[in-house]
């Protein structure tokens, strides 16, 4: 799961659909689904340093990621080495490298630069699922 399912839970709008749908994929990753691959790699930020600093805001995001350390929910992997053809923002690569270690390799997302990519080829080729929250709901 990318830090923007996390962000999008401090939206200030309650009618907002994102809104409840990123708390219901996250309650539901908490309550039903095995574990949140992360990576382990100390020389930049971290995914889940992105989820601490983008849950700041939100008390719903900062009881989650308690409950989800409390819980043991996070595994760590390396990042891969693998490098893709599409046109990635860089602060995305790490959740396509760490999804490649991990093994259901999927991501869920709202971010619209990471669901541009998931019919790539190269991403399709090498087993990544990009999950939008409607699908994730469905799927977890």
């Amino acid at each position: 799961m990318d830090a923007w399912v996390i962000a999008t839970t401090k939206d200030r709008n309650p009618q907002s659909e994102a809104v409840w749908k990123a708390a219901e994929v996250m309650s539901k990753i908490l309550r039903v689904c095995h574990k949140i691959v992360l990576d382990c790699d100390g020389t930049r930020e971290t995914i889940l340093d992105e989820y601490e600093r983008v849950a700041k805001g939100s008390q719903f995001a900062q009881q989650w990621l308690i409950a989800m350390k409390t819980k043991g929910k996070f595994v760590y992997r390396s990042r891969s080495v693998v490098t893709f053809q599409a046109l990635i923002d860089v602060d995305d690569l790490k959740y396509l490298q760490t999804a490649m270690n991990s093994p259901h390799k999927k991501i869920i997302t709202g971010d619209s630069d990471l669901l541009a990519i998931a019919d790539d080829h190269q991403i399709r080729a090498e087993g990544l699922d990009i999950w939008p929250l409607d699908e994730a709901l469905t799927k977890l």
